[in-house]
C-alpha cells in the first residue's frame, strides 16, 4: 500500500493508502488521532457519567443505558479505526511525493504512536492550567488585593 493522498472528515486526518496489486483505495486514520479521540471521548463519557451516574443518589436505569451506549459506540468507533490498521498493512516510500505533502506540526502528530495520541490532550490541558495559573499569579502580586 502506498500513499495517494491526505484530507480530512470531520473530525480525524485522514491518509487515502491505495494497493499496487488490486487497486483498492482506503482512508486510514493515523493511530496518534485514533488516541486522542480515545482520551477526548474517555474524558467526555467519564464526564456525563460522573453528573448523571455516580453523583446521584439513585441513578435511573436509562441513565446507566445511555452513558452505556455512549461507551459501546465509541469503543466501535475506535475498533473500527484500529482494525483498517490491522487488516491494510502500510508501507510509505519516500519517493512518492504524496507522502511528503505534509509538514510542520500536523506531520508530527501524525507520526506519533496510540500511546502519544492519548496523553496528547492530557500534556494540552496541563500547559493551558500552567499558563492561567502564571497568569494568576502575575495578576495576583501585580494587584495585590486591598
Amino acid at each position: 500500500m502506498h500513499v495517494i493522498a491526505h484530507g480530512w472528515d470531520r473530525y480525524n486526518s485522514l491518509t487515502r493508502f491505495g494497493c499496487d496489486t488490486c487497486g483498492t483505495q482506503i482512508d486510514i486514520v493515523p493511530k496518534s488521532h485514533i488516541g486522542y479521540t480515545f482520551s477526548v471521548s474517555a474524558f467526555g463519557i467519564a464526564f456525563i457519567a460522573f453528573f448523571f451516574v455516580f453523583n446521584v443518589r439513585d441513578p435511573s436505569i436509562w441513565a446507566k443505558l445511555i452513558v452505556g451506549a455512549i461507551g459501546l459506540f465509541q469503543f466501535g468507533v475506535l475498533l473500527t479505526q484500529f482494525l483498517a490498521h490491522k487488516y491494510y498493512p502500510l508501507i510509505e516510500t519516500t519517493e512518492n511525493p504524496a507522502a511528503q505533502s505534509r509538514k510542520g506540526i500536523f506531520a508530527w502528530i501524525e507520526g506519533m504512536s496510540f500511546a502519544a495520541g492519548v496523553l496528547l490532550p492530557v500534556l494540552a490541558a496541563i500547559v493551558v492550567l500552567g499558563i492561567c495559573f502564571l497568569i494568576g499569579i502575575a495578576i495576583h502580586y501585580a494587584f495585590p488585593p486591598p
